[in-house]
This record gives structure tokens, sequence and C-alpha cells, in this order.
């Protein structure tokens, strides 16, 4: 039930302090064009200006995003500032997902083919080796290029249709009257997906034994996402690469201190460091992204244990009324509940229920990613402890039968 008091929790939450400072102000402009929307359930129409945020500290105006569909912009309506991810009792899943929509929407950069080439030829990459995708936030001629605007507009939408309404329980449907975005919905949503894949996912961490820093052991890994190269190598004291080219990456341990690892970043930084929620006393609030979301998107991880300690975890799937054994059940396993970096488990079977190998002690998230055929995806996500001194833990997972097909 988090999500239907989300939009209350993001305009009301920082309202509450006796005194707060009002550090920021909207503006907009209505000179340029503005683009009319309707919101399914509501008479009236809305006018929408796009917002920018003046940043009193640096006098800088940076493009937001509204979170709240019914509630049009107001020039020179002061804002309370605060950090987008911190911890409140919005769920992170929630905020994650808006922060995507927003940063693969509107001005998304990546490297283009030269820049590419300067990369394999380790020379310093400039603005000029990356193409800007749906638009261009930093460069303010955007704002009037009506096919840009559009991604601006469809990630707007998106956002909005993510959030509930508190007065109906549902949530919003908005649409934008003067201007078609379907497409530009459908090829952020695309873009969303494809960058979802992430360097050495199928196994980012690497077991070490202390034999193989005397041997000066040769890790190879493969990545089988073959997107390595989009990102940006952070390797630490003790870590030698060996090699590092195409899909493939090979590095011997030198020296071992606790939470050695590897780490990607997406190689275009962006000017905001951190992503903030802005909010007013008049029921408005504003998302400003930054790269505090995306800064480390995936890490190799070199754990040094005696392998005899390792501990496996079994997934018993059953019906949640006969309490029968089920086949075909698939989960994911993360030392985080954002499930940044999961593995997944083995596929149950007759008599061979779903396995996670190798685990150390300490907590676990845990989440089904396929149901038995014939029952409905059991969408809880479990928290876990694996106890020090065990070899082996089993956990009960229930499923209802999908009584909607025949």
């Amino acid at each position: 039930m988090k999500k239907i008091v989300v939009l209350l929790v993001f305009t009301l939450l920082i309202g509450c302090s006796q005194t707060p400072k009002k550090d920021s102000k909207l503006k907009i402009d209505e000179t340029k064009t503005s683009y009319e929307y309707t919101v399914e359930g509501v008479e009236e129409s809305f006018t929408l200006h796009i917002p920018t945020i003046l940043f009193e500290e640096t006098k800088k105006a940076e493009i937001v995003y509204s979170l709240n569909p019914l509630q049009e912009n107001v020039d020179e309506l002061e804002l309370l500032q605060s950090p987008f991810f911190k911890e409140d009792v919005v769920d992170t899943n929630l905020k994650d997902q808006l922060y995507q929509y927003a940063y693969y929407g509107y001005g998304f950069w990546e490297l283009n083919p030269t820049g590419l080439t300067n990369l394999a030829e380790n020379k310093t990459l400039v603005a000029e080796d990356y193409s800007i995708n749906h638009g261009d936030f930093y460069n303010s001629t955007s704002i009037n290029n009506e096919e840009k605007i559009a991604y601006y507009l469809a990630a707007q939408e998106l956002i909005w249709e993510s959030l509930v309404n508190p007065e109906t329980k549902k949530n919003y449907s908005v649409t934008f009257t003067t201007m078609d975005t379907e497409i530009q919905k459908d090829d952020i949503l695309k873009t969303m997906l494809e960058m979802k894949r992430l360097p050495f996912s199928a196994g980012n961490v690497i077991n070490l034994k202390q034999e193989d820093i005397n041997n000066q052991t040769t890790f190879t890994l493969e990545d089988n996402e073959k997107v390595m190269k989009r990102f940006e190598m952070l390797v630490p004291e003790g870590i030698q690469i060996i090699d590092s080219k195409e899909n493939t990456l090979s590095f011997v341990v030198k020296e071992y201190k606790e939470g050695l690892r590897i780490d990607f970043n997406r190689r275009f930084a962006m000017k905001q460091a951190l992503s903030y929620l802005f909010t007013s006393d008049k029921n408005i609030s504003y998302l400003s992204i930054g790269d505090d979301r995306y800064k480390v998107v995936q890490s190799i991880h070199i754990e040094k244990h005696d392998l005899e300690s390792k501990i496996s975890l079994n997934i018993n799937t059953l019906d949640e009324e006969t309490k029968e054994e089920l086949v075909n059940a698939q989960y994911e396993l993360s030392t985080g509940p954002e499930f940044l970096a999961p593995v997944q488990s083995t596929i149950a079977e007759t008599d061979k229920p779903a396995r996670f190998e190798n685990l150390v002690p300490g907590q676990y998230w845990l989440q089904q990613i396929s149901a038995p055929e014939g029952y409905v995806l059991n969408s809880e996500v479990m928290e876990i402890t694996i106890e020090e001194g065990i070899k082996l833990k089993e956990l009960p997972f229930m499923n209802k039968k999908d009584t909607t097909k025949p």
C-alpha cells in the first residue's frame, strides 16, 4: 500500500517542518510553447510550461519534472530542496523507476562511434565523443525543438502515470492533447530495457583463496551481455589488469583487503551530483536528477573465504493450499532490497528445489522471477538471514493457482 500514498508523501513530507527554509525557485516562461494535457477522471484541462528550478546558491537553472499532474506551474514559486534518495517511507523501487524515466527520457548521452574509437585508443573523451539522444537538457534551445521536447513530455507522462492519485487510489492517466508522445514513450521504455544490461551480471563475485594470491592466479571473465565498453572501469590498488579488450577481462589479485572490488561507472557524468526533491506548501513537487543513483552501476566483488564454509540455499516452491512441491520456479537473490546486482537460482525441478550456491553469512533479499506453470507470480520480497555455522538453509515459498486461466 506504500504506492498509494506516494504523492502525498512527496508533497507533504518536507512541508511538515516548522520553519522551512525556501532555498530554490521555480522558473517558467509563459512566452514559450505551452502544452495542453488532460487527466483521466478530471473535467478541466491543464497547461504545462517546461519548468526549471533556479538554484539560489549556484544561480543555475535545471530542467525538472513535475510530480503532481493536478497542479500547474507557478512562476517564482519558492521551493524547499532535499535529497530525492534520502531515507523515508517512499518505496525505493518507485524512486528508481521515476529516476530512470527522467534519466533516459530527455537528454540521454552515450558514446558515439568516434568516442568508442578514442576510448579503445585510450584518448581523453570530450563532448564530441558522445551522441545526445532524446533532446539535451544542457542546451536550452532544445526546449524550442518539438521533436526533442516530445521526449521530455513522454518522460513526464511516464512519471505521472507511475504515481497514484490519493483521492481515487488509481494511477494517473495523462494525455498531452497538443502532441502525440506514444512513439517517444515506447522509445524510452526500450532504451531503459537495453540499458539495464550490465557487464558481468551473470557472475560478479570472485571467490579468492590464499593460494590464488600466492600463485598470482589469472581470473578471466567473459561479459555475456557484451556491454563492458559502455562503462568506465575503476580498478583499486591490489588488482592488476592483465587484459581488457572486447568483452573479456583478465586480472590478478596482488593483495587482498576487505571490500575489494572492480567498479563500473557510466561514462557520462551529469553536471548535478545529487538528485533532488523540491516541494512547496501549495501541494506542488518536482524531481531534478543527478549522478547519485547511477554513479556506480555494477561491481565485480572479490571475496576471500574458506570455500568449505560456503552455504547453500534451497527454495522449496509449494502450492499455497495443498503444500504440494512445484517445479519450474526461479528466484533472484541480492544483498540489497533494490536488487541492483542480483544472482539467479537454478530452476526448480522434480526433487530438486531452486538453489543458490556458495553463499556467505549475512542479510539477503529474495524474490521470485518465474512462477510455476499455472500459478500466479508471488511478488513478495523476502528478507532472509544466512546464519554462520550452517551448510544448508531451506525456505518455503508459496504460490497461488492462477484461476483466471482455464
